[in-house]
């Protein structure tokens, strides 16, 4: 009988991994005299360095910051003839591990075939379990490497990962989700007017269709909560059907069902009146049952009280205070459903007494809004003309408040939102100390406005042209319901880089005095 015996191998040293940011020396032996020496692969690979590619020594140096892992393999004729071989890794940053699918369900007693990429090859790994997602232990009756992996059959929510190791480092896959199949349950939560997001358990990873109708009509399949429905139409009841569809069906597991009525459209910003050190009135429009919130700025819970009707004064309330206020609608649209809340305002009370005069008390000519956003302030009865201008914006929410130290009889306010029909609130106080100082005034009362649009361009045409000049005409230029009432009109040569600028009080302007045969 022959025995054939393999070729023995060639031994590298170190045998141990190289790990990132280290530089190491591998030497080759073998038994005997050993020749034609061969590293692979060659320099240069992944950012690790081989220095030279030949030879019984190998100068490594791995300072890549990429995510690899380069197995360098030498071999080598050695004495009877025969090829050694061998290999050690050299690693860099180590390459993430993915276990997919991320989420499924699984009917009760079910398996599920998990797949992990990342992995380097020939390299050693542990699946791992948890029924928590925190404490892990090693999968049983798995004695090697398996993958893709298939589970043991489960009864309840399981999570897995892969564990990799190697002498430079340890790493985690993602854990993925295996939930047992069950009939949804289902929970609405952030609804609004026109809008309402859905969750339900068991989550599943797009294993849902998801159909809705009543207040809104659609479909969406392979669904993962949440999901966020849009479109809706207030005071409508909407119905929503999450169905299992992977796996199509399981014993005992059916549809979930769950209505949900949207709120009526929330009221707008209340406005204020009648401030005074100690009380102030809140009204709105609409008629009915509501809930008044309010607050002081120095504490963290509203005050709220149910009114019927359009307006509420707070008595007792703290001079010389910041309060906030908003209001819902009860009952809306059936017993027991209360609209969105309204936008929260703000307002000051006066100060229980001060020797500052107030400012003459605000009247709606006397705070107007022009077109481009602006808001103009007469101001008057502090003898210094020295004031604090207040400009509370409480549409469209969030609210945001301004002020500005003024000098004069008048101030000019560009509302910085350049939507039209923004609403605010405008109220002032005069100071008599030196550079704005104290001592203060008590507070005028608040004026509610809403901005104008900025005004839409003229669309001119010319005619009437001459040899020295020609004669400009537009329609007449809306800004609102308002119509302009001056226009400024620029003319240049062409050729030239100056414009020069004139005032037209009406639609139309005639130019004179031109050179002949310019442009």
């Amino acid at each position: 009988m022959l025995n054939i015996l393999g070729c023995p191998p060639i031994t590298v040293n170190p045998t141990s991994s190289i790990c990132q940011g280290q530089t190491a020396v591998l030497t080759g032996t073998g038994p005997g005299v050993v020749t034609n020496w061969q590293w692979t692969p060659t320099n240069g690979v992944n950012g690790v360095v081989m220095n030279p590619a030949n030879g019984a020594a190998a100068y490594v140096t791995v300072s890549s910051t990429n995510p690899s892992t380069v197995f360098f393999t030498v071999t080598g004729t050695l004495a009877s003839g025969c090829m050694g071989t061998n290999s050690i890794e050299v690693s860099t940053v180590p390459v993430p591990i993915v276990v997919t699918p991320s989420a499924s369900i699984i009917c009760s007693g079910g398996i599920r075939v998990l797949t992990a990429t990342g992995l380097p090859p020939s390299s050693i790994f542990q699946w791992e379990v948890s029924n928590d997602n925190i404490t892990w232990t090693n999968v049983t009756g798995l004695t090697g490497n398996m993958n893709p992996y298939t589970t043991q059959p489960a009864t309840s929510t399981e999570y897995y990962r892969v564990k990799y190791s190697t002498y430079c480092f340890t790493i985690y896959s993602n854990s993925v989700k295996i939930e047992v199949a069950a009939t949804p349950i289902i929970v609405f939560t952030n609804g609004t007017s026109s809008s309402v997001t859905v969750n339900w358990t068991p989550v599943g990873g797009g294993s849902f269709t998801i159909t809705w109708s009543g207040a809104g009509i659609g479909t969406f399949a392979n669904a993962t909560p949440p999901i966020t429905l849009t479109g809706l139409t207030p005071g409508i009841t909407l119905t929503v059907t999450v169905t299992q569809t992977n796996p199509v069906a399981c014993p005992g597991v059916s549809a979930g069902t769950a209505t949900y009525t949207v709120p009526c459209v929330a009221p707008a910003a209340p406005t204020t009146t009648n401030i005074t050190s100690s009380s102030f009135t809140l009204n709105w429009l609409g008629t009915g049952t509501f809930k008044v919130f309010y607050k002081p700025i120095i504490t963290s819970n509203y005050t709220s009280v149910i009114v019927t009707g359009n307006s509420y004064t707070v008595a007792g309330a703290l001079s010389n205070m910041l309060y906030q206020c908003y209001i819902q609608k009860l009952n809306c649209p059936t017993a027991g459903t209360n609209s969105s809340p309204s936008p929260t305002i703000s307002l000051y009370t006066l100060p229980a007494f001060s020797t500052c005069p107030t400012p003459t008390p605000f009247t709606s000519s006397q705070v107007t809004a022009n077109c481009g956003n602006t808001i103009t302030v007469g101001l008057g009865g502090n003898p210094s003309n020295t004031y604090v201008v207040y400009f509370q914006r409480t549409c469209p929410p969030p609210v945001v408040s301004y002020s500005y130290n003024v000098t004069g009889t008048s101030f000019s306010f560009n509302a910085p939102a350049t939507i039209a029909g923004s609403c605010w609130n405008v109220f002032a106080q005069s100071t008599c100390g030196p550079s704005y100082a104290p001592p203060f005034s008590l507070y005028t009362n608040s004026v509610a406005v809403t901005t104008q649009p900025i005004c839409p361009a003229p669309n001119p045409a010319i005619g009437q042209i001459t040899c020295v000049g020609f004669t400009i005409a537009w329609p007449q230029v809306l800004c609102g319901a308002t119509a302009a009432t001056n226009y400024k009109i620029f003319i240049r040569e062409v050729g030239t880089t100056v414009w020069v600028n004139y005032n037209a009080p009406s639609m139309q302007k005639t130019f004179t005095n031109l050179l002949p045969g310019h442009s």
